[in-house]
């Protein structure tokens, strides 16, 4: 862990932004995948994003794939909505696509694709996209919200992070700016808390922490770094 990393991992006044209750279950799934948030921030990606170093046409592809992954994402929350049981998963998941679909037109305003067709996904983010759509598909409408909850709490975690050390003139400022918003995150934390008792508390380990895995691979495939 590098100087920078040492700091805030040792720091006790950092905000988590998605824990909710701390004492929850959503606390344990993210405290049981710091490993994975630490190798996010390790990246070269993110490392290169903080100094200014990183190739345009690096952030230019994980962009695109990221565009990817949240297009079929969007396509999975109907899917989930569809499939889901419990009235209270569906209204959540109609609140919180609504929400992604708001956040895909201002993360990707300068970025005229709206068909996943489109792009060219990598193995990662297709394999990604692929397990997500899985849960989405075979699953009570809960795992579907435990599975993407990875990638609304690490950015949004990322985001916090990088405002204190990216430049405001940084070319990669508006990729900060847009994962400032800690509500989104929270709201997943508080709803997972809220439902416990009808959660099979294994599932929803393996189910995220997977996806955890497939957010930090993401960033490290950004810097062309292997998987872990």
């Amino acid at each position: 862990m590098n100087e920078l990393n040492r700091e805030l991992a040792s720091s006790k006044n950092y905000p988590d932004p998605s824990i909710g209750n701390p004492d929850g279950f959503f606390a344990e799934l993210w405290r049981e995948t710091e490993y994975f948030r630490w190798q996010s921030l390790n990246s070269d990606f993110v490392q290169q994003m903080i100094s200014g170093s990183l190739s345009p046409d690096r952030y230019g592809r994980f962009i695109l794939l990221d565009l990817y992954y949240c297009l079929t994402a969007a396509d999975d929350f109907l899917i989930a909505v569809e499939s889901s049981n419990v009235i209270d998963d569906e209204v959540f998941l109609k609140r919180r696509y609504q929400d992604h679909i708001d956040y895909i037109g201002r993360a990707f305003s300068e970025w005229p694709v709206r068909d996943p067709k489109a792009l060219q996904p990598t193995s990662v983010i297709r394999d990604f996209s692929a397990y997500q759509h899985k849960i989405a598909t075979n699953e009570e409408g809960i795992y579907f919200i435990i599975a993407i909850t990875p990638c609304m709490a690490l950015w949004t975690w990322l985001g916090l992070i990088l405002n204190e050390k990216v430049h405001k003139a940084s070319p990669y400022r508006h990729w900060v700016d847009v994962n400032q918003i800690q509500e989104a995150p929270r709201s997943f934390a508080n709803f997972i808390n809220d439902n416990i008792h009808r959660i099979d508390q294994k599932k929803a380990r393996e189910i995220f922490q997977s996806c955890m895995r497939f957010e930090c691979n993401m960033f490290r495939s950004g810097g062309h770094q292997a998987p872990i």
